[in-house]
């Protein structure tokens, strides 16, 4: 049964010990790593958009595979991805100064009220150089279809990590504040600040805080298996269908489709930190049920993948980019 398997000590996710089942498959997240805690804001998520980029489903199996493990087919899909990224971009996020400003500019929103807002923050707490740094890599940002913005996150990680202690807590706050200017969360805007958490946090001496104690329940998977079928369509048959399919990969008795709302992501925090506890194998099999529910109806939207990718970066199982 998929809760029954001996957890291990200090887990896998809080020490960044590799499991004992699989040598490669459970590195802890590099790069391409996600989590952190939620936001002050009130998680008040937009409804998954009707237009979004489609690609073709991997298969279960192939989601599963790549945890750990990217092939050269998908090492140069990334690669091709982001050099298809404007050279300007490229350039700022790969130093400090351009790389606060490429994740702010991400984060501004298409509202002209809530940018305002969101430019009159930076103005007021951003290095004045970072500040016009986002000014100019506004549009540009603008224009990225939503598959580039990831993995131009990703490249931007390693610049972040020459900030000064000063320099991380400020950004860390503002990016939080970015997100909350227009008191609602997107899911981009929650996988962002997962994904700089997740990586940045500890190397600036933040500790991954644990809101739960105890092991995993079925509910916490129920919890990752419906975001992610919510994410993938607005027809609430496929959504069904997607969920079941993902419940029964895992192993578990049915469970209950959970609601898209206002709550998602305090709940997600919530369960990824206690999912976080599973040993390798539960993780394997938690990863491949979520596979299985975002190729349900034989595509994936980059929401899907974007998702899928920080879930499963959060468990320490950091996935490739999937072609």
């Amino acid at each position: 049964m998929f809760w029954q398997a001996e957890m291990q000590v200090e887990n896998t996710a809080q020490s960044g010990v590799r499991s004992s089942t699989s040598p490669k498959a459970f590195a802890p997240a590099g790069a391409a790593g996600f989590a952190g805690a939620a936001p002050a804001s009130p998680a008040i998520p937009g409804s998954p958009p009707p237009h979004a980029e489609i690609q073709p489903a991997p298969s279960p199996e192939q989601a599963v595979e790549a945890i750990g493990k990217p092939t050269p087919q998908q090492i140069a899909r990334s690669h091709e991805l982001l050099e298809s990224l404007p050279e300007t971009l490229r350039e700022a996020a790969r130093e400090p100064y351009g790389a606060r400003g490429v994740i702010y500019a991400l984060l501004l929103d298409a509202d002209f009220a809530s940018c305002q807002r969101q430019f009159e923050q930076l103005a007021a707490e951003a290095d004045p150089a970072v500040y016009r740094s986002t000014i100019q890599l506004h549009k540009l940002t603008e224009a990225l279809p939503r598959e580039s913005r990831l993995p131009l996150v990703d490249i931007c990680l390693g610049p972040l990590k020459d900030l000064s202690p000063d320099q991380y807590e400020r950004f860390r706050d503002n990016i939080h504040a970015l997100a909350a200017a227009d008191n609602r969360l997107s899911l981009f805007e929650w996988t962002l600040q997962k994904v700089v958490s997740h990586v940045l946090d500890p190397h600036f001496g933040r500790k991954r805080k644990r809101k739960t104690s105890g092991r995993p329940s079925p509910e916490d998977v129920s919890t990752v298996l419906s975001a992610l079928a919510h994410a993938g369509s607005r027809d609430q048959d496929l959504i069904q269908s997607a969920f079941e399919r993902g419940v029964e990969a895992t192993g578990l008795p049915p469970l209950e489709l959970q609601p898209w709302d206002r709550t998602i992501f305090s709940r997600l925090n919530h369960s990824l930190d206690a999912l976080g506890r599973l040993p390798g194998k539960s993780k394997a099999k938690l990863i491949r049920g979520l596979a299985e529910t975002a190729s349900a109806d034989g595509t994936i939207t980059s929401r899907e993948i974007n998702l899928l990718r920080a879930i499963a970066t959060t468990l320490d199982c950091p996935m490739p980019l999937i072609a």
